[in-house]
């Protein structure tokens, strides 16, 4: 029994095969010729859009914000939805205007000498007044606060490797020693 099973399957397949290659299309040699020449006639993209393409494309999409908008039931635009729109639009753009007008100003806290992005932050969780903090630079080190930001400490010799990409301190009771901090380093290779 199990010999003819070994049998049946390459049989199958044999015969798939055989139907498929026997029952494709031939295309007679005049009908060749013709989607040859409508291949050839065919004209390239045009680099412009016409007049009339635009103007279609420009009714079909305000078709399309019509149908968006419209109710389903009527057909049509709801007003008072509407002027709820643009009531509340015309207030957030008067929201905006005051938050443009307001002055913010930055002092450059450092470090200036050097370079790298941010990559790794972490408040220490042995500081009760959350003032000591550590940031971790791609290509700077490990620097430490303890006066909430307002000055910044490298920590990491200059010798060893400087980019820091993560921070992390023990979380357990009896094990959070004051600035005692584990770093990683590196990054990982992402294909998006």
């Amino acid at each position: 029994m199990k010999k003819q099973y070994k049998f049946l399957l390459p049989l199958v397949l044999l015969l798939s095969i055989f139907w498929y290659y026997s029952h494709e299309e031939v295309v007679e040699p005049s009908n060749q010729l013709a989607l040859l020449e409508v291949k050839i006639l065919e004209p390239l993209k045009p680099k412009k859009k016409t007049q009339s393409s635009r103007q279609l494309f420009s009714e079909q999409r305000l078709l399309h914000e019509f149908n968006m908008q419209k109710n389903p039931l009527t057909g049509l635009i709801p007003k008072e939805e509407k002027q709820r729109e643009l009531t509340t639009s015309l207030a957030m753009k008067e929201q905006n205007r005051f938050r443009r007008t307001s002055q913010n100003t930055y002092t450059s806290r450092g470090p200036s000498n050097f370079g790298g992005r941010t990559r790794a932050f972490a408040v220490d969780i042995s500081d009760v007044t959350s003032n000591t903090m550590f940031s971790g630079g791609v290509s700077s080190g490990l620097f430490r606060t303890t006066n909430g930001g307002d000055s910044w400490t490298k920590v990491s010799p200059n010798d060893e490797i400087h980019n820091v990409t993560a921070l992390a301190q023990d979380p357990r009771v009896g094990h959070q020693i004051s600035g005692i901090t584990l770093l990683g380093s590196g990054e990982g290779t992402l294909q998006v």
